[in-house]
């Protein structure tokens, strides 16, 4: 008997502005996600399974804290379109039309077995590896409608341990 599993869909987030040598106060953020936003509870698994493994890989460090409150404080108040993970503490991201010619990259395909592969590209890895997460999160609110957002938001704390305890 072998370990069989099928991918079941695709994130990439793509970053235009290295923080090393950026021009303006932002990072430019292209996402396509292949997943299926109608299915909100996929969609919400495939979220929790991407921010799972950041946190994993931030660890106990600074920027994981602050991931951390940020999403906590978000889905207790609940996630809405007004909602704005682009613009915060020490951040802000715009999201462009095309994807070419990036700089860094957060990479992850979603499996049937409930497992996400990641792959983040090298500098600055804390750094955009969380705004990856605001940035998926970003495009799920901006794709979804109000109704298909709260089942999002009442779906998530079943698959994030601590959030909105």
């Amino acid at each position: 008997m072998g370990f069989f599993r099928t991918q079941i869909s695709n994130l990439e987030v793509l970053f235009y502005d290295d923080l090393s040598n950026r021009t303006g106060d932002y990072n430019r953020v292209f996402v396509r996600y292949s997943g299926k936003l109608q299915s909100t509870k996929l969609t919400a698994k495939h979220f929790s399974l991407f921010y799972n493994k950041v946190m994993f890989c931030l660890g106990k460090s600074e920027i994981a804290f602050m991931l951390w409150d940020d999403l906590n404080s978000a889905f207790k108040e609940g996630i809405n379109k007004n909602t704005d993970f682009l613009n915060g503490d020490g951040y802000k991201l715009v999201f462009v039309s095309e994807a070419s010619n990036y700089t860094k990259f957060s990479k992850a395909s979603f499996y049937s077995n409930d497992t996400v592969k990641t792959k983040f590209s090298i500098g600055y890895e804390e750094f955009y590896s969380a705004m990856s997460v605001f940035a998926f999160l970003q495009y799920i609110i901006n794709h979804s409608n109000d109704e298909d957002l709260q089942e999002f938001n009442n779906a998530i704390p079943y698959y994030i341990d601590g959030i909105c305890d």
